[in-house]
């Protein structure tokens, strides 16, 4: 297992010992959670362009594109920056930073049934649908995945990545 997946998906994240910069973090977290997916074999075919989607937040779009070349079928990766309400259809995973919560409830509801792996920031995401949150608990980058919305999506969660993860379910 190459270390830096250890690192960030072991317990303590390693990154407190390192000076890495939170979209950094971030978008070595949504690389790592397309490692441990797997999408059905319309969502990302063989050979297509894995598309990663941000909204909301520039600097882990920029931290995508700098770090992040191919996706780990080592197929080639295309990082779009879309604007909160924008076309959707193309993400393989989509991740929405620091939107208002109206709007990232409209880009869940324009998902519904897609193959698309949805992550946030944003506090109660994954109870309101979303697949994966992220969050800083006392200085280090935490996970909470909603298998339930893995399920809907048709997306396939390995077991090592949800034996890391703090499991929830849907809000009633």
């Amino acid at each position: 297992m190459p270390l830096l997946l250890s690192a960030l998906l072991s317990g303590p994240s390693a990154a407190a010992a390192q000076d890495v910069s939170v979209p950094v973090l971030k978008a070595a977290f949504l690389t790592n959670f397309a490692k441990f997916a797997v999408w059905p074999d319309d969502g990302a075919p063989a050979g297509r362009t894995f598309t990663f989607c941000v909204s909301g937040d520039k600097a882990v779009a920029a931290a995508l594109e700098q770090g992040f070349k191919t996706h780990p079928g080592q197929e080639p990766v295309t990082v779009i920056f879309v604007e909160p309400g924008g076309p959707l259809s193309a993400c393989q995973m989509l991740y929405l930073g620091g939107l208002n919560l109206r709007d990232t409830r409209r880009a869940l509801d324009a998902l519904k049934g897609a193959p698309t792996f949805t992550v946030s920031d944003i506090d109660g995401f994954a109870q309101q649908g979303g697949m994966a949150q992220l969050r800083l608990e006392q200085g280090r980058m935490r996970f909470i995945i909603n298998p339930a919305a893995a399920q809907r999506a048709h997306i396939a969660l390995s077991a090592k990545l949800l034996s890391l993860a703090t499991i929830v379910k849907d809000a009633p």
